[in-house]
This record gives C-alpha cells, structure tokens and sequence, in this order.
C-alpha cells in the first residue's frame, strides 16, 4: 500500500460507519503528498462529511474531475455513482457522495 492508500481506507471506514470526527476527515486530506488539489481540499472534505453538498461538489471537481456523477434517492438512502462502480451509500447526499470519491482514490492508489 502507498503512503496514502491506508489512511484513506481507514477514513472510508469511519465515514461510512458514521464514526469519523470532522478533523479526521480534514486531516487524512491536508496530509502531504504530491497531489496539490488533494491538499487544498481538506475543507472542502470536512465540510461534505457534515453535509455541505457544494463542498463535495468543489472536492469531486479538484480531485476526480474527469469522473461523471450521478445521485438518486433510494429506499436505503442517497447513491451516488461516480464513473461505475464506485458508489457511495448514505443517508446524507454529501456523505455519500464523499464515500464515492473516496472509493476513487482508492482505487487510484492500486494502479
């Protein structure tokens, strides 16, 4: 695993659960690493795990701005796909929508 990859896999975990404190989110992406838009956008994913919409609206731009995105109401709650198959699942739109983008660095990291 990359540097970055564990942390953000530890943070999909507590955001997913519900259980990340705001500064947790803020520091997994304020961390150094060469990704200067990552960096930038720590507010902006601190802001999305409270539910700020435009602030996971502004960190999908920064940091996946070639992945489309789709979000629908469904029974469990909010899905937001960004470019198959990462998906985020939420009760809160922003939430989910940060889970998906989380999902993406991921993936980015193992390749």
């Amino acid at each position: 695993m990359t540097d970055r990859k564990q942390p953000l896999q530890e943070l999909l975990a507590k955001v997913e659960a519900g259980t990340a404190r705001p500064r947790e989110v803020f520091t997994a992406f304020d961390t150094p690493c060469q990704d200067i838009a990552l960096q930038r956008r720590a507010e902006d994913a601190r802001n999305a795990y409270s539910g700020s919409l435009d602030a996971a609206k502004a960190l999908h731009e920064a940091v996946l701005p070639d992945q489309s995105i789709r979000i629908e109401r469904r029974v469990g709650g909010w899905v937001v796909w960004l470019d198959n198959p990462y998906q985020g699942i939420n009760d809160n739109p922003a939430r989910a929508w940060l889970i998906a983008i989380l999902r993406a660095l991921i993936a980015q990291e193992q390749t």
